[in-house]
Formats: structure tokens, C-alpha cells, sequence
């Protein structure tokens, strides 16, 4: 199924649906009301895809796409409902453009961003500060965009960082060991803190 609007479209209902390949590609932003499950492809095509506080079930066969500047938000600054990334899909089945964005801004330190993946532009955010988030997955978290911190504090902890863009604090960036390689610029708005790990500017 696709929704192809210029106007925002809303999937919703009193039961969670299932889709067997789903196609978001408006032009402005498709939101989920309600919880999906897609058992194949999930094609992030146009636009924005707003998962408010309502969780993708995936699969491990299919493949999640984010076009070039198309934007996937994950959970809701108003609500403290853990939503991760869409479930089962592996880095295998996963095609991130550089230029594309993911969001994690549930207002919950269960919110943990997911290393597995490789993403264009990310942004960790939450409403309440200093709620900490951490990342879980793989050592080393691949940012191929920006990384933006705003409000939230992210904790790296013992994982690496390599980061082609740049690096901009809002809010409180920590970690403990690892590596940190940033590529593009450091802006500190807020608070960056290390207890051990190097950080490495190769640009």
C-alpha cells in the first residue's frame, strides 16, 4: 500500500494494522495513530514519516528504505511511550540515505537509539532534560549526516562514534572509552563530557 498525498494522512483505528509492503510517500508527513506491522518492505519514498507514540513491527526479510531527505520521527516529545526503531530489520535489509534523518525523541530513557544501523542525519532529543539516553546494539555507532543533541542527554558510554558531519550539542553528549571520529564540525551548546576514549578531528 502507498499514501501519496500532499497533505498530511493519518493511519489510524482502534486495532493495530498490517501492512505486507508499505509506501510512505507524501509530500508532506504521514502519522501513525495507531501501531503497524509490515511483514515485507517498509519505503520511507517522500516526505516524513511521524511514528508519534505508536510502534513499526517489522521483519527480518524485508527491506527499510529511507530516500534522500525523507525523515522517519521516533516516538513523541509529549509522551514518555518507549518507540524504537521499526522492529526485526537487520543492516543487511537496510538502505539509509546519507541525507535522510532519523528522529528519537520519546521522553523516556528506554528510548535507546539503535547502533545496528548506519544513518544519514540523527537527532536525539527529548522534552525533559537532563533524561539520559543510551545506544544499544553493535560498538560503534556510523553517522554518515549530523549528529544533533538537542535537550536530551546521550550517553555513548564504552562505544565508538564515527561521524562524517558534524557534531552539534544542545543538550549533554557523555561517553567513557571508545573513540570518538568526528569529520565535519564540533559545536557545543551545552555539555560534553568524557571520562576516558579519544576523540579524534580528521576532516
Amino acid at each position: 500500500m502507498t499514501f501519496d498525498d500532499s497533505s498530511n494522512q493519518i493511519i489510524g483505528g482502534s486495532t493495530s494494522t498490517q501492512f505486507y509492503n508499505l509506501t510512505s510517500n507524501s509530500s508532506d508527513t504521514v502519522r501513525l495513530d495507531t501501531t503497524i506491522t509490515v511483514n515485507y518492505n517498509l519505503d520511507i519514498a517522500s516526505g516524513v514519516l511521524d511514528c508519534e507514540a505508536k510502534q513499526i513491527t517489522g521483519n527480518v526479510s524485508g527491506t527499510i528504505t529511507l530516500a534522500a531527505g525523507t525523515t522517519l520521527i521516533l516516538g513523541s516529545l509529549s509522551s514518555s511511550t518507549n518507540v524504537t526503531f521499526p522492529t526485526s530489520y537487520t543492516s543487511a535489509h537496510a538502505s539509509i540515505s546519507s541525507t535522510s534523518t532519523v528522529i528519537y525523541q520519546a521522553n523516556t530513557s528506554s528510548q535507546t537509539i539503535a547502533s545496528t544501523f548506519t544513518y544519514g542525519n540523527l537527532v536525539v532529543a527529548s522534552r525533559s532534560y537532563p533524561l539520559t539516553k543510551t545506544s544499544s546494539g553493535g560498538t560503534l555507532l556510523t553517522v554518515t549526516g549530523n549528529l544533533t543533541i538537542n535537550t536530551a542527554a546521550f550517553s555513548l558510554g564504552i562505544k565508538s562514534l564515527n561521524l562524517t558531519g558534524n557534531l552539534i550539542i544542545n543538550g549533554k553528549l557523555s561517553f567513557s572509552s571508545g573513540s570518538m571520529y568526528l569529520y565535519g564540525n564540533f559545536t557545543n551548546n551545552g555539555t560534553f563530557v568524557t571520562t576516558g576514549g579519544n576523540v579524534t578531528f580528521t576532516g
